[in-house]
């Protein structure tokens, strides 16, 4: 883990959209721990390389694909555990947005085989960022994802990332069951 990447803390909180949601977490690359809190239970993880959280994953996700990589893997704090977070790239396509059109590569997160839901993500080609909300296909449920330090888009949405990093946005589809291509 480079010192660009290394998190030192990470918190997030949801309010107005169902149930309110609040998770704390503090990194000690030092001491080798991740302390925070989640559900209102306190935790204590060990570190590890690479070791990411919520939002930084999603930079390495962005900077793997400027790389040119197709298959991508972190170990991300999920709450209050380490998961294993696995996407592929799908290929290629023409989103429609708010703001216009692009050309993305769309990127995929396996899941295990009984998972009851999907998550899909288009990154702007031109832009090396995820682009915005593509017109709703294949009866999946669209949700736009914001992670920036209280952007307005997240206080209107009532959830705040915060901690180092940039404003990135993702699109993520979401349904109960895996679509058959």
């Amino acid at each position: 883990m480079t010192s660009r990447s290394a998190r030192l803390s990470y918190h997030y909180e949801r309010r107005g959209l169902g149930r309110g949601k609040e998770i704390t977490q503090q990194f000690d690359w030092q001491q080798g721990q991740v302390t925070g809190e989640y559900k209102d239970e306190t935790f204590n993880l060990p570190t590890e390389p690479g070791l990411l959280d919520k939002t930084t994953y999603q930079l390495a996700l962005q900077a793997d694909l400027a790389a040119g990589k197709q298959d991508m893997q972190y170990r991300v704090v999920d709450g209050d555990e380490v998961e294993e977070y696995h996407f592929r790239v799908v290929g290629e396509d023409r989103v429609t947005t708010r703001v216009g059109q692009f050309d993305a590569v769309e990127v995929e997160r396996i899941r295990e085989p009984d998972a009851k839901r999907e998550t899909t993500l288009w990154f702007a080609k031109d832009w090396k960022l995820p682009t915005g909300a593509p017109e709703p296909d294949r009866n999946r449920r669209p949700a736009l994802s914001n992670h920036a330090q209280g952007s307005e888009h997240e206080r209107a949405a009532g959830q705040r990332h915060s901690g180092e990093g940039r404003l990135t946005q993702s699109l993520r589809r979401e349904t109960q069951r895996p679509i058959k291509r």
